[in-house]
């Protein structure tokens, strides 16, 4: 009896507690949404077209950050393609020795991925 009366206590005060954090988290999110709506509004009016407009320094800096991404990217496909290049001969000639000697211990497993793990994080 003493164990079902703990229970229920715990359970009241959780609950107790989350009332009041889920409340305030519903009425918190319904006042950014119309704090957003009202300030972008505002802010996209006909007089303030100039806040939402980028400046030609930064468009430009933008644009040479993005080419240098690209180029980056360019660059480590070239790598991979590269690496999995050099791999494919050492893997035909260790095949082709291990024809010719007979059996020998398992050849260690490679992956047949043609990506590494930077190019993945793109």
């Amino acid at each position: 009896k003493a164990l079902v009366r703990a229970y229920f206590g715990v359970v009241r005060k959780t609950f107790c507690d989350l009332v009041p954090k889920i409340v305030m988290t519903h009425v918190v999110a319904r006042v950014e949404a119309a704090l957003q709506a009202t300030l972008v509004g505002t802010v996209a009016g006909a007089s303030h077209v100039h806040l939402l407009e980028e400046d030609a320094g930064t468009a430009a800096e933008r644009a040479d950050a993005e080419a240098a991404r690209d180029a980056l990217r360019g660059a480590l496909r070239l790598l991979d393609d590269v690496e999995h290049a050099a791999a494919a001969p050492a893997r035909r000639d260790r095949d082709r020795d291990s024809l010719e000697e007979g059996p020998a211990s398992p050849a260690p497993l490679v992956a047949d991925d043609r990506r590494n793990t930077i190019t993945e994080r793109r």
